[in-house]
């Protein structure tokens, strides 16, 4: 009923966590346009632009870019290239853009086989267990087997 992200964002900093705090939202919306439409001519153009700003900010969460950065820098950048792509460009643009980058990355990754020698882990019991033989020089080869 009111899916825009701005009004989302308002919505949960002002703690709303079900479904029915929407319909209220809604519901005031409706009563407030259809009764009190005259005065919402004069709120100013820049008050609504701070409006959405403000809860656009919300929505931004830099302790998540942090762990994104810690796991994966390429992800990272992507992030950011997708961010500052929307803010200059716009947003269609800037999300092609981001389209553009994650393909030409994909098909960067997806040409480059990655091959591993294994050998089986030693210690275990049961079913075995296999590591690349890069990282574990210790464990035995076992022959004819590549991945």
């Amino acid at each position: 009923m009111t899916g825009a992200d701005s009004r989302t964002a308002v919505n949960n900093a002002m703690g709303g966590m079900t479904q029915v705090t929407g319909m209220v939202a809604g519901g005031a919306m409706l009563l407030i346009l259809v009764f009190a439409h005259s005065p919402l001519a004069y709120v100013p153009t820049t008050a609504l632009a701070a409006e959405i700003l403000v809860s656009a900010i919300g929505l931004f969460d830099l302790a998540d870019l942090r762990m994104l950065y810690r796991m994966t820098h390429r992800e990272f950048l992507m992030s950011v290239a997708t961010t500052l792509g929307v803010l200059t460009l716009g947003v269609l643009p800037g999300v092609l853009l981001t389209v553009a980058l994650s393909l030409t990355w994909l098909l960067s990754v997806g040409s480059r086989a990655h091959d591993a020698v294994l050998g089986r882990a030693k210690g275990h019991k049961g079913f075995p267990q296999y590591r690349r033989l890069s990282r574990r020089q210790d464990d035995p080869r076992t022959p004819a087997l590549s991945v």
